[in-house]
């Protein structure tokens, strides 16, 4: 005899029971089909319980609407548009400054073009807004719109970012990150514009190697370098783009200080180009290895991230916060493991020659501490899941304590093809 069970309880689980529904409908099916077997009776109780006890046809019938069922809870439950889609993150900024006075804009009245590369087609849409710990600010309205070019231009529709449904959101001071409605806006792959304008007439902003467009009423979009305003600090996207996020910590080299503003030669981004896979660059100028601590849980607030590259300690070494390897170690070693234990893998980059820059070569120890941290870094080979020798491959054969001529922009920084070289290792490293 079949003993009786309760579905009701496990109709929550949805997507899990559809599964075991299947599997027991094929195989009532295949008794039917080939024995007829005849139970007594069938009905199911008020309290929702299940007792077979009549014809197989029946409890087949009865199998088959329960499916239909939890397909639809296990749609609901889920909240994903369509099977297979995950959201990625695919933009993220930290190390906010500010506020930033629109007049630095240019235009009390401006509208805040900022570039994103989008690395994946996707059907929906969601911006985080960090707060300010001491300023209030009013989000008028953003959307998002194709770029016509690499001007500030735009083309195509606009698609508006709205929060509780409203365009306009009040952003409080001391208050919890602020997430938008989920927007159905057909992203595709290239570069798109995110539209931003502040009824306060001030916002947050961070140090950026590229830039924005400011632009004023009725008038040609201006280019800013070097900063990034605005209260965005995360976009994701739901796509069903298979492939996980690569993230890349660390300093004023991975945010790209020293590349050309405006044309988004950072390692990071060039990574991404050369491997076709969404890569955030999560640097951040004058950052440490000291300020380390925190990076295991940073990364679990990215969507799809699996892997991270970290790259830091040059600071440290200039500002004398580290004065030996073993301190390096004790740092970096927890960051690495706690990484590794959420289950994601861990690169490590060994730090750039810096001879030639005038803080580093008032002291000969620090080339010295360069070594021998670069030294315990290569040693991590079977800790981490690699080790990305960038040291070597900017390095000057002639004088190993110095960058090559042709890859530096001021000897502590990377130039344009400095950064072209650093991306190529990093694919090497993570395509093997």
């Amino acid at each position: 005899m079949i003993p009786s069970f309760s579905f009701r309880p496990m109709i929550a689980r949805g997507v899990a029971l559809h599964g075991f529904f299947v599997g027991l409908l094929s195989a009532a099916s295949l008794v039917q089909s080939s024995q007829r077997i005849a139970l007594l009776g069938d009905s199911i109780n008020e309290a929702g319980s299940f007792t077979p006890s009549g014809s197989l046809s029946t409890i087949i019938s009865l199998l088959r609407n329960w499916l239909a069922v939890l397909a639809v809870v296990g749609a609901v439950t889920t909240g994903q548009a369509q099977q297979g889609e995950t959201w990625k993150t695919v933009f993220t900024k930290r190390g906010f400054c500010g506020p930033m006075e629109m007049a630095w804009a240019g235009s009390l009245d401006a509208t805040l073009r900022i570039p994103i590369e989008i690395p994946v087609d996707g059907s929906k849409v969601r911006v985080h807004l960090a707060t300010s710990h001491a300023d209030d600010f009013t989000l008028e309205k953003m959307s998002f719109v194709k770029a016509a070019d690499r001007d500030g231009h735009v083309e195509g529709a606009e698609y508006p970012v709205l929060f509780s449904g409203s365009a306009a959101v009040e952003i409080p001071a001391r208050s919890a990150e602020i997430l938008s409605d989920e927007m159905e806006i057909p992203l595709t792959k290239g570069l798109w514009i995110l539209q931003q304008k502040y009824a306060t007439q001030k916002c947050l902003y961070a140090y950026d190697a590229d830039g924005y467009f400011s632009v004023p009423p009725e008038g040609e979009p201006q280019f800013k370098k070097h900063s990034l305003p605005g209260n965005v600090s995360q976009i994701d996207i739901l796509s069903p783009d298979p492939r996980p996020v690569i993230v890349c910590w660390g300093d004023s080299i991975t945010q790209g200080y020293g590349s050309s503003a405006g044309t988004d030669h950072r390692y990071p981004s060039l990574l991404g180009k050369s491997l076709n896979q969404p890569v955030v660059n999560l640097g951040v100028n004058g950052d440490q290895a000291i300020f380390s601590k925190g990076i295991p849980s940073r990364i679990t607030t990215l969507e799809g991230a699996e892997t991270v590259i970290y790259l830091m300690g040059i600071n440290d070494i200039l500002t004398g916060s580290i004065t030996t390897a073993k301190e390096y170690e004790a740092l970096v070693g927890p960051v690495l493991d706690a990484v590794k234990r959420g289950g994601r893998r861990f690169y490590l980059g060994t730090i750039l020659p810096a001879k030639g820059h005038e803080k580093f070569d008032a002291d000969p120890a620090k080339e010295n501490l360069r070594q021998e941290i670069n030294a315990w870094i290569r040693d991590q080979s079977g800790r981490a899941d690699g080790v990305i020798d960038f040291d070597e491959a900017l390095r000057d054969p002639s004088d190993p304590a110095k960058m090559k001529e042709e890859f530096q922009s001021d000897w502590l920084h990377p130039n344009d093809a400095g950064y072209r070289k650093m991306a190529e290792v990093a694919a090497k490293v993570l395509q093997n």
